[in-house]
């Protein structure tokens, strides 16, 4: 079980952020913010803390959590205010495109962590940290938003983690969530080789720690199980305990 404290301090900290607290429970605070965008003053409800007792195939969070974490958004122009510490170089290049058509049609339309992805990519953020983000905003899709979001993801997470540079860690569980996006999408071909190669790999090139090494093995034995019976639902390990 892990529980979450999350004073907003910018969307790539909250996602490290992980403090052990006695309770287990969502909260939520009133804030008070500052749009960098106009200079926009205004309060939102936001969560304070939250806690995790796993996470499904997708890296979501599951428990009494906000998952993905909420993020303030300004009332008037729409934007989201994902890292508070934003350089007065890059609020003025986004300024443009946050006013513009295009992002004031999205924000109608797409989901607040779409949002943040558009405007990250527009500031070429680094590729890995788009992924993250695009994968985040595929928890809070709609079914009709679902192959879109995930679609995007996947093709990130492609450029993060190419299959000719195999390697230990993270190259794992980036490889991990391609494959889970791939058996989402229906693409269980590519699915199911991606798992059967990472299994020798996993044992090739062990983890530090022994409880993580197994879990991704466990993972990868059943996402081969999913994929073999055509399951493109979300899903996590069976609960061992029952």
């Amino acid at each position: 079980m892990h529980t979450r404290h999350m004073p907003y301090r910018g969307l790539i900290v909250l996602a490290a952020l992980s403090l052990a607290a006695p309770a287990s429970a969502l909260t939520f605070m009133k804030q008070a913010f500052e749009c960098p965008i106009g200079g926009e003053r205004f309060e939102q409800t936001t969560p304070s803390s939250g806690t995790s007792f796993g996470s499904e195939f997708d890296a979501r969070p599951f428990g009494p959590i906000s998952s993905p974490w909420r993020l303030p958004q300004c009332p008037g122009n729409g934007m989201i205010i994902y890292d508070p510490d934003l350089d007065a170089a890059s609020v003025r290049k986004l300024t443009p495109f946050v006013l513009g058509k295009q992002y004031q049609q999205w924000r109608t339309t797409e989901t607040p962590y779409f949002l943040v992805a558009q405007m990250m990519q527009f500031l070429d953020a680094p590729v890995a940290n788009q992924a993250w983000v695009m994968l985040q905003a595929s928890w809070e899709a709609s079914p009709a938003q679902y192959p879109r979001y995930a679609g995007r993801a996947l093709a990130l997470y492609e450029q993060t983690c190419p299959d000719a540079a195999p390697g230990p860690g993270l190259w794992q569980f980036c490889q991990m969530i391609r494959g889970e996006l791939e058996r989402r999408l229906g693409r269980m071909d590519a699915a199911r080789v991606r798992f059967q190669r990472l299994g020798p790999q996993l044992r090739a090139q062990p983890l530090d720690e022994a409880d993580e090494q197994q879990m991704r093995l466990d993972v990868v034995a059943e996402q081969l199980r999913l994929i073999e019976a055509g399951n493109r639902s979300p899903a996590r390990l069976p609960d061992k305990d029952r």
